[in-house]
């Protein structure tokens, strides 16, 4: 438990921007101690994402629990909120001073974006993941696109980008439009 602990302590003080920004610090710890598999780590990501709440706090309690149950999702989630409450009691103590204080902000410029090409990296990891079938033989990644999620990315794309759904009537189209597709028509995954 201390290794959750300490790596979810690890993510927490690297992760500057939040939500996905986490991904990249946390997914190489993880696969490498083979506590997720690629696809599971991306399936947990998936889910985060549909549960309200903080989005690096629902990972870090569904990567906790897989590892060592209900005590794994309470260490892991503490691990990861643990530096971020240090630094903000830190912060909230001298907030005045620490605002005002131009290389402070400037600083927090600079990060802007660092953060930008993690969430960046990540994007196109998961597209990588999820646009391509996984189990398509002999052939090459690259000459079997899943076309059935390549669309319906679109389609959700478009309909956000047009119409602004509220988050959660997006994540519900999209839960409903992948159970017809890959349920009830049963298009390869």
């Amino acid at each position: 438990m201390l290794e959750l602990f300490t790596v979810f302590f690890k993510a927490g003080i690297l992760t500057v921007g939040g939500g996905l920004a986490i991904i990249p610090v946390l997914e190489p710890e993880i696969i490498s101690r083979e506590w997720l598999a690629t696809e599971e780590m991306a399936e947990i990501v998936a889910v985060a994402m549909a549960m309200p709440g903080a989005f690096a706090v629902n990972v870090s309690t569904f990567v906790g629990f897989r590892f060592g149950g209900v005590t794994g999702a309470l260490v892991a989630t503490a691990g990861l909120l643990a530096p971020a409450l240090m630094v903000m009691v830190a912060i909230a103590l001298c907030f005045k001073t620490f605002i005002k204080n131009r290389w402070v902000v400037a600083a927090l410029n600079g990060v802007r974006p660092a953060v930008l090409g993690l969430i960046a990296a990540f994007v196109a990891s998961l597209a990588h993941l999820f646009f391509l079938r996984q189990n398509a033989g002999e052939s090459p990644w690259w000459q079997v696109p899943n076309l059935a999620t390549i669309a319906l990315f679109a389609a959700l794309f478009a309909l956000d980008w047009k119409f602004k759904p509220h988050p959660v009537a997006l994540i519900g189209i999209s839960m409903a439009a992948g159970a017809l597709l890959f349920g009830v028509f049963k298009m390869p995954v």
